[in-house]
């Protein structure tokens, strides 16, 4: 899972993620991670995971990511705090490069405005350029 989380200025918490079940092999490799990190002896099964077992973990997968590809699924109150606004994009690039133009419009990085609008530089009429800011601003994720 990949989120941004962002306090307001008032009580609320907005968090956007996006999330995808786990293959056998990603889950096997990180507890085999963590157990030599620990300098614990791992117990991962070593040898190829039996014909019959990989069949049953690749329907599960593919029922998870069924069920989770266009809604958000929560037990509330268990799986997430009051005052609490959550998105999930569907894919990493998309949250990846929300939080970029987050970024840009938090540090104020200059670019050119048309009409309240940001402009390419090509398409651009005037040379001059201004600070971004997040007041007003409206970001789109496709």
């Amino acid at each position: 899972m990949v989120e941004i989380n962002i306090v307001t200025a008032g009580s609320g918490l907005l968090r956007i993620y996006q999330s995808r079940a786990l293959q056998l092999g990603e889950l096997q490799a990180a507890m085999a991670d963590g157990a030599s990190a620990a300098g614990v002896p791992s117990t991962i099964q070593r040898s190829p995971v039996p014909p019959g077992v990989q069949q049953m973990a690749d329907r599960a997968s593919a029922v998870a990511e069924a069920m989770t590809s266009d809604t958000v699924m929560k037990e509330y109150p268990l799986a997430t705090h009051a005052r609490t606004i959550e998105y999930r994009v569907q894919t990493r690039s998309e949250l990846l490069d929300l939080f970029d133009q987050l970024q840009k419009h938090w540090i104020k990085e200059p670019t050119y405005f048309e009409g309240g609008q940001i402009v390419a530089e090509g398409e651009a009429t005037s040379s001059k350029m201004e600070p971004r800011s997040l007041g007003g601003t409206r970001f789109i994720v496709k």
